[in-house]
């Protein structure tokens, strides 16, 4: 068998006017952490628009809608006032298992051997520590508790 000689391929160097022109390509940068808070603002912005439109567009096709279903002669429903109940009986108010468990305190604070101003002292932390007991003073119920 017999082999062919190809003729070598002649390398010609690239004319200069050429080889200024091309650029030598970096590689890519990965984003700032500016322009992705920049893209992320302007991703958030965008998406509020829409939502915003789009519930402009809910409400008003809504409104239309109920307009137009609503027979000419039959008024939607209106909220009637309701006359006060009177109530001759006056009113207790159901205090709860805490709350009295907390004026229990109180008067067993009262009833103590300890001085004066120490008791009154104890029954007043007792009474701030539930809402509803807050607004009793613990003087007016100690002068009660001697009444007895």
């Amino acid at each position: 068998m017999k082999t062919i000689n190809r003729p070598k391929r002649l390398k010609t160097p690239l004319p200069v006017s050429i080889a200024r022109t091309v650029a030598p390509t970096n590689p890519p940068q990965p984003p700032t952490s500016e322009a992705v808070s920049l893209a992320r603002r302007d991703r958030v912005i965008k998406r509020g628009t829409q939502r915003i439109k789009q519930q402009r567009l809910e409400r008003e096709t809504k409104s239309k809608v109920s307009t137009k279903t609503a027979t000419p002669g039959i008024l939607p429903k209106t909220l009637t006032p309701k006359a006060p109940v009177f109530n001759p009986s006056p009113v207790v108010p159901a205090f709860s298992e805490q709350t009295k468990a907390k004026f229990d305190l109180a008067v067993r604070a009262l009833k103590g051997t300890r001085s004066l101003s120490e008791r009154l002292t104890i029954a007043a932390c007792h009474l701030r520590a539930d809402p509803v007991l807050a607004a009793i003073n613990p003087q007016e119920l100690w002068k009660e508790l001697q009444k007895k």
